[in-house]
């Protein structure tokens, strides 16, 4: 499974030659927005001639160039007017984006976009739950609490919380762009408190963006949760490189259509070894954390994803040459001696990802199914979404993950 994601990757790198220009870097849609609920729908409902990808966030012009094509098909597609709404909505949000695309020379400065006040409250006598080991005797190094989805890794305090956020991106150049997304809070238990949820710098290089910073980010296609990469942990902080648009592939492997690839690389915290040992287990400070995916669009109304992610090495488990090259290829034989830890897997309607791979083969295995209505009714004001996922027994996630 490894050997074959690494080779997608190279497949991937390869078809960038023949591409001579790309749009402009812009900074990207934070992957807990509304708006990508929007897409979604646009999508289902055939406004989209682009089918988007399981790896977000997107970047405010790729949001630009699917309201192009939605406000476009409008034209001989009767559009309801909820979903108008939601891309007039959209088209004011990425503004300049869109008038860079009909045409007009516009600069999108740095500014302050939106400001949130939320007021919430946390009753449980658990205000945060551990995940089980697989032989129940310990527990790994992470937790969640109810109703904790997709917020980032924020925990509400008991009782009352107040949480005050904000959020500011722009450019400082053609080719730079920077986002911030402060975040001031106050609860019983942490009083108050000041951080900085996201924040980094976007630039790029013909076609590739380079970035590096905090960001949340999600890999799959799961809308309930990612087996891979989601957003109800910390925002990691790394560096990346990636397409700043899927690019069409050529010659042989043309019929996988378009590609995207991201790659990036970060440091996970600096104190999980006495985390660890205070419930029983072994972990290192500083690990390494490696992330590698290739998405393929081939038609209009289908898309896959290939990922592997690397938890490796840390203080005084760091990889020799010979550890890197079983790594490269993916042979992870000792599961008890072994520096590194990995998911790999893919996803389209679906997750599936396998864990600590043996001989080049997942050893535990985890799954997402699920399917979406679109149109419950005619116009589509009502959907559905089914889902299901299976974690329990066979896969224990590395701890960074959760």
């Amino acid at each position: 499974m490894k050997k074959t994601l690494m080779s997608a990757v190279l497949l991937s790198l390869g078809v960038t030659a023949s591409v001579l220009a790309a749009p402009a870097t812009t900074a990207n849609v934070s992957v807990d927005s509304p708006y990508y609920g929007y897409i979604e729908k646009l999508s289902a409902m055939g406004y989209l001639d682009t089918m988007p990808n399981g790896a977000k966030p997107y970047s405010r012009m790729q949001m630009a160039q699917w309201v192009v094509q939605a406000q476009d098909k409008a034209q001989t597609k009767p559009m309801p007017k909820y979903l108008a709404d939601q891309v007039d909505a959209l088209a004011q949000y990425v503004a300049p984006e869109v008038a860079t695309l009909r045409g007009e020379k516009t600069y999108d400065s740095l500014k302050l976009r939106s400001v949130s006040l939320t007021a919430a409250a946390q009753l449980s006598d658990t205000p945060r739950h551990s995940y089980s080991h697989i032989n129940r005797s310990h527990t790994t190094n992470a937790g969640w609490q109810t109703f904790g989805a997709n917020r980032n890794g924020y925990k509400y305090g008991r009782y009352g919380n107040g949480i005050l956020e904000a959020e500011i991106s722009g450019n400082i150049g053609h080719e730079t762009a920077i986002a911030l997304r402060p975040r001031f809070s106050y609860d019983k238990d942490n009083d108050f408190s000041a951080s900085l949820e996201e924040g980094y710098i976007k630039t790029r290089a013909g076609i590739w963006a380079f970035e590096a910073g905090k960001e949340a980010m999600t890999w799959g296609q799961g809308e309930t949760g990612n087996l891979a990469l989601g957003n109800n942990m910390r925002p990691l902080t790394t560096i990346q490189a990636h397409f700043i648009e899927p690019q069409r592939v050529g010659g042989f492997f043309r019929f996988l259509g378009q590609a995207d690839v991201h790659l990036f690389y970060g440091f996970l915290e600096g104190d999980r070894h006495d985390r660890a040992a205070a419930r029983g287990m072994t972990d290192y400070d500083d690990a390494g954390l490696i992330g590698i995916r290739a998405d393929f669009s081939p038609t209009s109304y289908f898309t896959f994803g290939l990922s592997r992610l690397s938890m490796l090495g840390g203080d005084g488990n760091g990889l020799d040459s010979s550890d890197w090259g079983h790594w490269l290829y993916g042979r992870n034989d000792d599961a008890d001696t072994d520096r590194w830890d990995d998911i790999a897997g893919g996803d389209f309607y679906g997750e599936l990802y396998g864990e600590d791979q043996s001989h080049y083969m997942p050893s535990k295995v985890a799954y997402r199914a699920g399917i979406y209505l679109p149109k419950l009714t005619h116009d589509g004001s009502w959907d559905m979404t089914l889902e299901m996922a299976d974690t329990q027994r066979r896969l224990v996630r590395p701890p960074a993950l959760q």
